[in-house]
């Protein structure tokens, strides 16, 4: 199995605060998001499904938010969410730390239909996903 070995564009990282509940800003300079709005579809790493705008607000602004945005963001108050994409792959990678520094789950994202790819429930941060085909269909898991 081939594991990652492309640049990871680290999209944003934020400290999840009351205010970010309604709508969380961020800036972001690179090429990793679509052009236009879109909608994140995310599964949580228990099942939990939630259906996220992402809005493009300037050159380089960017917006989640929603109903379900302000349920998840208000039951993770200051956790620290990661959205980023490997440059060489096809999705997008929604880390969540709670404030012990343990990740309580990972999302890949396919990059243009947003669609859960794969959801992997880790105890640490600091591990590879690698992919692969598996009867013509692409497949990824944790790299051991």
């Amino acid at each position: 199995m081939p594991s990652h070995k492309g640049e990871m564009a680290r999209i944003f990282e934020i400290n999840l605060a009351k205010y970010h509940v309604g709508k969380l800003r961020f800036h972001y300079d690179g090429q990793a998001l679509p052009a236009g709005d879109a909608i994140l579809e995310v599964r949580g790493g228990l099942g939990e499904t939630w259906e996220f705008f992402c809005k493009k607000e300037g050159s380089n602004d960017f917006s989640i938010y929603g109903d379900q945005w302000k349920r998840f963001a208000a039951s993770r108050l200051h956790a620290t969410i990661t959205l980023s994409k490997e440059d060489n792959e096809d999705f997008y990678i929604i880390e969540v730390w709670n404030t012990e520094g343990e990740t309580k789950f990972i999302i890949l994202l396919h990059p243009y239909t947003f669609k859960v790819v794969q959801s992997i429930i880790s105890k640490s941060h600091n591990f590879k996903v690698v992919r692969f085909r598996k009867d013509g269909v692409d497949n990824f898991e944790r790299a051991r």
